[in-house]
């Protein structure tokens, strides 16, 4: 099941309707209002499983400020489903390189994508792969167990959308029409793996 969440900056939850959204304004921290009424909100999209969760946030990446996804697991507590461990996720940031492509399987392009050698100590990966009548999305890290979450078509265009609304960011002088393809030439071009 997806849920979209209004988060702030600050990484407070709030309801959306007394929510100033300047989601459109590419307005840095400073600029942003400061009355509790008229926070900035991003949205995010959460997906739960029997055994674990996902939540995939926008982010920029720290080098060059590319707008990103951010994309969170957590298994749940071993006698408790739909209990999740939240203080123990993998969390995982997509490069300006890897996004086309989870937008590619999301909307079809390319049946599944690998993303490996992620953190300080390179050992976090990401899987996404398209499995007939729903996606599979599976993060490791090191040593901890890995967030295993299937992911419903539903849920897949909710992502996709909210993925290419991301990655349209960078791009905003082009149309979504021409960015995906783009993304579909590139795509045909390049190996599935990152």
């Amino acid at each position: 099941m997806t849920h979209f969440y209004a988060q702030s900056r600050d990484n407070q939850l709030s309801s959306f309707d007394t929510q100033t959204d300047y989601s459109q304004n590419n307005q840095q921290a400073n600029d942003l209002p400061q009355n509790d009424n008229e926070r900035v909100f991003e949205k995010n999209v959460c997906i739960y499983g029997s055994s674990s969760a996902l939540t995939v946030v926008t982010t920029k990446t720290k080098t060059d400020q590319y707008h990103t996804l951010t994309i969170e697991g957590a298994r749940s507590l071993e006698n408790k489903p739909r209990y999740y461990q939240w203080n123990d996720k993998i969390i995982l940031q997509l490069t300006r390189s890897e996004i086309p492509y989870f937008i590619g399987v999301l909307v079809g392009m390319i049946s599944k994508a690998e993303f490996n050698n992620h953190g300080a100590k390179k050992n976090k990966s990401m899987k996404i792969e398209f499995q007939g009548n729903k996606f599979f999305m599976n993060i490791t890290e090191g040593g901890k167990k890995a967030v295993a979450v299937p992911i419903s078509l539903d849920d897949a265009l909710s992502l996709s959308l909210y993925a290419i609304d991301i990655y349209m960011r960078n791009y905003s002088n082009l149309s979504p029409e021409i960015v995906l393809k783009l993304i579909s030439k590139t795509l045909s071009k390049k190996v599935v793996k990152s």
